[in-house]
């Protein structure tokens, strides 16, 4: 009988801690609504001289998506704009594809790397190399899978330049190629936006950063106040470092909504999403550690599925209660971020499918950290000796 009161008062605190996690998440997500502004509602004031922008886009192996993707931007009405494509040591077509494109319109510049300097991460110096290359007075990094609307550069320079802006991030929209994938894509937005507290990143008393490898616009003349791609060079996040990057040297950091405007299909299937994650996971979540990473993920499985588990008979009074009120949070928070995010509402309602999926990554990733005593990215292999001494961000 003892025994059971001391397993029954672990599973309440449990739980309620469950229930305190998912009302946590609800206010954040309130916040970002209401704080985060979106690109699809700016105005679109004419400038008198717009300030010329460079696109950078370092392409690794991207020949199924690189020619969509460049033609979509090419579309872009932007008067003042040329496309740096940097092909990274590619050894699939893309640098025909991105040779071929180019000779077709002479806003873009191509450039090939073959060889990648020691102390490098191969996308980090292939931005540094596209930098070295610009001439923009603005200059954005942008990943060669990502499709603007028409128009969407001119809102967004417009913005900035009424609003005094040096760093500038964007929330792309994300397309699925199955259910099970948007399902995840509905836990991971979740988690991202709020573990960073986007809702903070436009406040510049606050400390908070974000950046998103899809749309990270620097003013050139502040980003070469800062450290640059020197600091950045060994950082797995680097899209997130490069918001830290500015908003710690006391920059203008503003983050937005970019759905409707930009988008891309992160993820081509579910065993894609598995394998792509693991570097990611494995450095910024779990620092180059598989015990760390292992425990952080078994808690993390325990908290998305407190709301579900509450449902089985253990005999606790009012447990059921708390369930219906906990499910009911976890679905109106991740309703509204998908709604927020132009994503579709239904997976919401399915999110313990999700979660198995992500578990499994995380283990696996925390497995293959742990056997090759680093990762491999972008066909090249780190040391996890390496790779901490150059890390910036930590998730």
């Amino acid at each position: 009988m003892f025994g059971m009161s001391i397993i029954n008062t672990i599973l309440s605190v449990y739980f309620i801690v469950g229930f305190l996690m998912w009302l946590v998440f609800f206010f954040s997500v309130l916040k970002i609504i209401k704080e985060v502004p979106v690109i699809d509602e700016f105005t679109d004031p004419e400038l008198s001289n717009w300030p010329m922008l460079s696109l950078i886009i370092p392409a690794c192996n991207e020949e199924t998506t690189i020619e969509a993707s460049v033609r979509k931007r090419l579309k872009e009405d932007y008067p003042n704009l040329e496309l740096i494509i940097i092909n990274d040591r590619s050894t699939d077509c893309t640098g025909e594809i991105i040779d071929r494109i180019a000779l077709e319109d002479k806003r873009i510049k191509a450039l090939t790397i073959t060889e990648l300097p020691k102390g490098w991460l191969g996308k980090v110096h292939a931005q540094q190399k596209g930098l070295e290359q610009a001439k923009g007075e603005y200059l954005l990094f942008s990943d060669a899978d990502v499709h603007y609307e028409p128009g969407t550069l001119k809102k967004i320079i417009a913005y900035c330049e009424a609003n005094f802006v040096d760093h500038l991030s964007a929330i792309p929209e994300l397309w699925a190629p199955n259910f099970i994938v948007e399902v995840i894509y509905t836990i991971f937005g979740r988690l991202f936006l709020a573990g960073l507290q986007a809702w903070k990143v436009n406040n510049p008393k606050s400390r908070a950063y974000i950046g998103v490898g899809a749309f990270n616009l620097v003013r050139r003349e502040s980003f070469e106040r800062t450290e640059g791609f020197e600091y950045l060079k060994m950082d797995i996040a680097d899209d997130v470092a490069l918001g830290k990057l500015m908003k710690r040297a006391g920059m203008n950091s503003k983050f937005v909504n970019g759905r409707k405007r930009i988008g891309l299909l992160f993820h081509p299937s579910i065993k894609n999403l598995i394998v792509s994650s693991e570097r990611a996971t494995f450095s910024t979540m779990g620092n180059f550690s598989a015990v760390i990473l292992s425990l952080k993920n078994i808690f993390w499985t325990l908290m998305e599925l407190s709301p579900f588990l509450m449902f089985i008979p253990f005999r606790i009074p009012y447990l059921n209660y708390l369930g219906f009120a906990t499910v009911f949070l976890a679905i109106l928070t991740s309703s509204m971020l998908n709604r927020w995010t132009n994503r579709p509402i239904l997976p919401a309602f399915f999110i313990p499918l999700g979660i198995p999926f992500i578990t499994y990554a995380n283990f696996r990733a925390a497995w293959l950290g742990w056997k090759r005593k680093g990762i491999i990215w972008r066909g090249t292999y780190y040391s996890s000796k390496e790779l901490k001494k150059g890390k910036r961000v930590s998730l």
